[in-house]
């Protein structure tokens, strides 16, 4: 039970917590809670969900921090690109 409660507190708030403290503009209040929640989810499923053979292997806060990379990274590359 522990490792999945520290996939969860890690891999849903480490990557938001850290660019939150070192750049507090940068992301937004709507941004780290859709981010931390969408990550929880995605470790929710990874870790209880039917993944095929071998997939297994890969520890959940590693999904979790790749979810949250490619959820805030992505908003703020879309941000970026958008006209003014």
């Amino acid at each position: 039970i522990w490792k999945t409660l520290g996939s969860y507190s890690a891999g849903c708030l480490l990557l938001p917590l850290m660019l939150a403290h070192l750049k507090p503009k940068l992301i937004s209040d709507n941004l780290f809670i859709f981010s931390s929640l969408t990550s929880a989810l995605v470790i929710s499923y990874w870790r209880f969900g039917n993944l095929p053979t071998g997939w297994s292997d890969i520890d959940a806060l590693y999904i979790g921090l790749g979810s949250s990379f490619i959820i805030i990274f992505g908003v703020l590359i879309l941000k970026k690109l958008k006209p003014a």
